[in-house]
């Protein structure tokens, strides 16, 4: 399974275990590979189709992946943050095969430095995290994309991809909170679509909300995005 754990850096260090999710063997495609045995590099989602990243906005939900290719072993991740503070998880658990990600919260701009250890060999990493978001021209694409079964991911412009979803759920929120909750149960008819205008904070945004389909796309000067999701 994917294993999750936090590494942050605000105000008060932290670090602490999260919850693991759903067991992913899938390739995220080109990674920053230290050798034929083990697969390490961050990026700026921490779901399994995440890219490989050099540098991240804040707001993004940053993560450090890994994955063992030969064996099942025990590794450990740190963080080195801008400031000079070190940050670690140790004794982490990595089944051959399968893909684990760390979570890593960081408000702090800069260069970051992640580094793995495992049986006695280190793997690292750097990271920038820019304190604006990305310009206005700019385009980003998050999550799980249209494929085989359910997707859901967000495109972006001028905006982070973690500041865009939560844009998206609080208008759709807003959207839905005048319309019966965008409740699809009888007497409503499944092929019911709740379709709108709804502004959330100087976003202008359209939300259509059906069932197991849901797009909102939203727009604010030269910032844009749009969220969709489905099965």
């Amino acid at each position: 399974m994917r294993h999750f754990i936090a590494l942050a850096a605000a105000a008060a260090a932290l670090l602490m275990p999260a919850a693991g999710v759903a067991a992913s063997t899938a390739s995220p495609g080109t990674t920053a590979t230290a050798s034929a045995a083990y697969d390490a590099y961050v990026a700026c989602s921490r779901t399994r189709t995440a890219a490989p990243a050099s540098s991240c906005f804040a707001g993004d939900a940053v993560g450090a992946f890994f994955r063992s290719n030969l064996a099942d072993v025990t590794y450990e991740v740190c963080v080195t943050f801008p400031t000079g503070k070190e940050l670690c998880a140790n004794d982490q658990a990595a089944t051959r095969g399968t893909l684990y990600v760390n979570n890593i919260t960081t408000t702090i701009p800069g260069r970051h430095t992640v580094t793995w250890t495992v049986n006695g060999v280190e793997i690292r990493e750097q990271f920038v995290l820019e304190r604006e978001g990305p310009p206005p021209t700019q385009k980003r694409t998050c999550g799980l994309l249209p494929g085989d079964g359910a997707y859901s991911y967000i495109e972006t412009r001028g905006i982070g991809c973690q500041a865009g979803k939560r844009i998206a759920h609080r208008a759709r929120k807003k959207f839905c909170s005048a319309r019966n909750d965008c409740l699809i149960q009888p007497p409503t008819p499944i092929t019911k679509v709740y379709a709108g205008n709804v502004r959330y904070r100087g976003w202008s945004c359209r939300v259509k909300d059906g069932w197991e389909l849901l797009v909102v796309r939203c727009r604010k000067g030269e910032m844009s995005f749009v969220q969709k999701s489905g099965a």
